[in-house]
C-alpha cells in the first residue's frame, strides 16, 4: 500500500480541557434523628459539561466542625452517639478525571430518645396503716444517664413528687 501524495494541509492544535463536575445539593437522609440510626449522605444534581459519566463521589462526615475519623462512606452509623450531637456530611463529585467543588449538607442534631418505662412493685408490709414502698423491679433503659424521680398519687388526688417510701 503506497501513500497517496497530495497538497499539504495544516491543522490547528487543540487543547482538550476537562470541566470539573458539580452537584447542586447534599442532604442527610435518616429514618429518624435519634442515636443508633444509619444516616445517608445524599448528593443530587450531578452535572458534567463534557459527557454524562456515572456519578462518583467522595464523602466526609463531620461531628460539629471536626471530621469523623474512619467515616468515609455514604452512610454513617450513629450507634454510641448521644442526643445533641451535631452531624453534617460533605460530598465531592468525581467525573473519572477530576474532583469538583465539595458541597456541605445542612447539619442535623441527634434528638433524645425517651427511655423505656421502668417496672415497679408496691409493697406495704404493715398494711393500710404502714409505709408504702415503691421498688424498682426493672430499671428504665436509655443510652444516657437517668435520674429516678418518685411520683405518688392517692385516689383522685393530684400526683405529687416524693421519696421512694410514702410515709403512713
Amino acid at each position: 500500500f503506497d501513500p497517496i501524495s497530495g497538497p499539504e494541509s495544516g491543522s490547528n492544535m487543540a487543547d482538550v480541557v476537562n470541566t470539573k463536575p458539580t452537584i447542586e445539593t447534599v442532604t442527610i437522609e435518616a429514618p429518624s434523628l435519634t442515636p443508633g440510626v444509619t444516616l445517608t449522605c445524599q448528593p443530587a444534581g450531578f452535572t458534567d459539561a463534557e459527557c454524562n459519566p456515572e456519578p462518583a463521589y467522595i464523602f466526609k462526615w463531620y461531628q460539629g466542625a471536626s471530621v469523623i475519623d474512619g467515616a468515609g462512606g455514604q452512610t454513617l452509623e450513629t450507634v454510641g452517639m448521644t442526643s445533641g450531637t451535631e452531624i453534617s456530611c460533605q460530598s465531592i463529585p468525581f467525573d473519572g478525571y477530576e474532583y469538583g467543588p465539595p458541597k456541605l449538607s445542612t447539619s442535623i442534631t441527634l434528638e433524645n430518645v425517651a427511655p423505656t418505662a421502668p417496672v415497679v412493685g408496691i409493697d406495704s408490709p404493715n398494711g393500710a396503716d404502714g409505709d408504702v414502698t415503691c421498688t424498682l423491679l426493672q430499671d428504665a433503659q436509655d443510652n444516657e444517664d437517668l435520674t429516678t424521680v418518685w411520683y405518688w398519687q392517692l385516689g383522685d388526688e393530684n400526683e405529687t413528687v416524693g421519696a421512694q417510701v410514702l410515709a403512713a
